[in-house]
C-alpha cells in the first residue's frame, strides 16, 4: 500500500527539515555578521585615533600580557585613582578586543559560507520529498487524504520548531563551557593586584588570565549568535509573548573589564570579574532548561501526533 511508502518517506523528511532550518538560521546571521564585521572596522578605525591622540603605542601595548598591560597603566596605587588612566585602559582593552573579534568573525564568516550556500540545494531537496509525498496521498480516498495532510503539517511545524531549538541550546552549551573554563583559570589567578611584578615576565604571556581573556572573546561571539537565533525563534512563536530573551552580549565584557579594573584597584584576587562570569554563566543555563523544556514538550507532542496517523492507516486498513 502506498500509505506505507508515506510513512518511510516522513523520517526522511525529519531529517532534511532540521537541516533546512539550521541553514536558515545560519544564512540569517551570516548576513547580520557581514554587517558587524564593517560595524568592527569602523570602530577599529574610531578606537586608533583616539589612543593615537592619547600618544598610546598600540604595537606595544598590544605585545603586553594582561597584567602586564594593567601594571603598564594603572601602575601603583596613587596612579589608580586617576580616572583617566583608567578610560584609556579600558579603550585598549576594547581595541584588542575588536581585533580578535574582527579575526574570529572573519573565520566563522568563512565557515557559514559553506553551510549557506548549500541553502538552494536542500530547499529543493525539501520540496521534491513534499511533492513525492502529495503524489502518493493522491492515490488515497480524499478524507483519509486530508486528514493525514492536517497531522503531517502539524508534525512538520513541531519538527522545525524542535530544529531551531536544538541550534540555540547548542550554542547555549558551548557558551556554558566556555563560561566554566574561565571560571576554572580565574580561579588560578593569584595576587591579581600585587605591584611586585615583572611585567615583561615570559611566563606572564602565558598567564591563566590571559586564557580567561581568549575565551571571553569566544564566548561574546557566541552569545551575538545565541541572540540571532533566538530572534528567528521568536518570530516562529506561536504565541505573542517572547519565550526566550536574552541580552547579555552587548554588555558582556565590558562588565568583565570593567571588574577586572576593580579587582585590581582593590588588590583583590579576581573577585568582581569572576562573580560577573558566574552571574552570566547562570543566565544561559536558565535559558538552556527552557530550551530543553519545550524540546521535550514537543517530542511527546510529536509522538501523540504520529500515534494518531498511525491509527488512521489501521483503520483504513481494517475497513
Amino acid at each position: 500500500m502506498q500509505l506505507n511508502r508515506i510513512m518511510n518517506l516522513q523520517e526522511e523528511l525529519r531529517h532534511t527539515i532540521e537541516e533546512y532550518e539550521s541553514i536558515k538560521l545560519a544564512r540569517s546571521y551570516y548576513e547580520n555578521l557581514v554587517d558587524r564585521i564593517e560595524l568592527i572596522r569602523q570602530e577599529l578605525l574610531y578606537l586608533e585615533e583616539i589612543i593615537d591622540r592619547n600618544s598610546g603605542d598600540i604595537a606595544k601595548l598590544e605585545g603586553f600580557s594582561l597584567k602586564g598591560l594593567f601594571y603598564e597603566l594603572l601602575g601603583d596605587k596613587e596612579s589608580q585613582l586617576e580616572k583617566a588612566k583608567q578610560a584609556y585602559l579600558q579603550n585598549i582593552l576594547k581595541y584588542r578586543e575588536l581585533k580578535r573579534r574582527m579575526e574570529l568573525s572573519r573565520y566563522e564568516k568563512s565557515i557559514l559560507e559553506k553551510k549557506v550556500a548549500r541553502f538552494d540545494e536542500v530547499s529543493l531537496k525539501l520540496n521534491t520529498l513534499v511533492k513525492t509525498r502529495e503524489n502518493l496521498l493522491d492515490q488515497t480516498e480524499p478524507r483519509l487524504r486530508h486528514e493525514i495532510n492536517s497531522l503531517n503539517a502539524k508534525i512538520e511545524r513541531q519538527i522545525r520548531r524542535k530544529a531551531e531549538l536544538k541550534e540555540a541550546n547548542n550554542l547555549a552549551y558551548k557558551i556554558i563551557e566556555y563560561l566554566g573554563k574561565m571560571i576554572d583559570l580565574l580561579n588560578q589567578t593569584w595576587a591579581w593586584g600585587s605591584i611586585n611584578w615583572n611585567p615583561f615576565s615570559k611566563i606572564s604571556k602565558q598567564s591563566s588570565i590571559d586564557r580567561a581573556q581568549e575565551l571571553l572573546y569566544k564566548s561574546k561571539q557566541l552569545l551575538i549568535r545565541l541572540e540571532d537565533e533566538l530572534v528567528q525563534i521568536e518570530k516562529h512563536a506561536q504565541n505573542e509573548n517572547p519565550s526566550f530573551e536574552l541580552t547579555l552580549a552587548r554588555r558582556f565584557s565590558e562588565i568583565y573589564i570593567e571588574n577586572l579594573i576593580l579587582d585590581w584597584i582593590l588588590r583583590g584576587r579576581i573577585r568582581n570579574a569572576k562573580t560577573s562570569i558566574f552571574n552570566t554563566r547562570d543566565k544561559i543555563k536558565l535559558l538552556q532548561f527552557a530550551l530543553k523544556k519545550e524540546s521535550r514538550d514537543i517530542d511527546h507532542y510529536i509522538q501523540q501526533l504520529e500515534r494518531q496517523k498511525k491509527q488512521l492507516i489501521l483503520n483504513k486498513k481494517s475497513g
